[in-house]
């Protein structure tokens, strides 16, 4: 498998995409099944697919997390905006 990753991809791609291969094996329980199918692309000399192909075949897409964000206070740029900037105070938001 090695063999044909670096021939067909530059040194760093196949470093990465071997990796990523063994990381999707193993995180989403395919070891089995993505083997078999990487070694029938090499037993028919066909090209591997790229890390990005197995990863959209095999990981599917994944819901982006909500993140929440807070907006901070806008009026603390009233001090900047009306030249009183070098005032110490300084406005909290917890």
């Amino acid at each position: 498998m090695w063999l044909n990753c670096d021939q067909q991809f530059q040194a760093r791609d196949a470093c990465k995409w071997i990796v990523g291969v063994l990381r999707i094996a193993m995180d989403h329980d395919c070891e089995e099944r993505l083997g078999n199918e990487l070694i029938a692309l090499v037993d028919n000399n066909k090209p591997l697919p790229t890390l990005k192909v197995l990863q959209e075949r095999y990981l599917g897409k994944q819901p982006v997390p909500t993140i929440p964000a807070r907006q901070h206070d806008l009026n603390s740029y009233d001090h900047l905006l009306q030249g009183n900037w070098h005032r110490t105070e300084v406005v909290g938001h917890a």
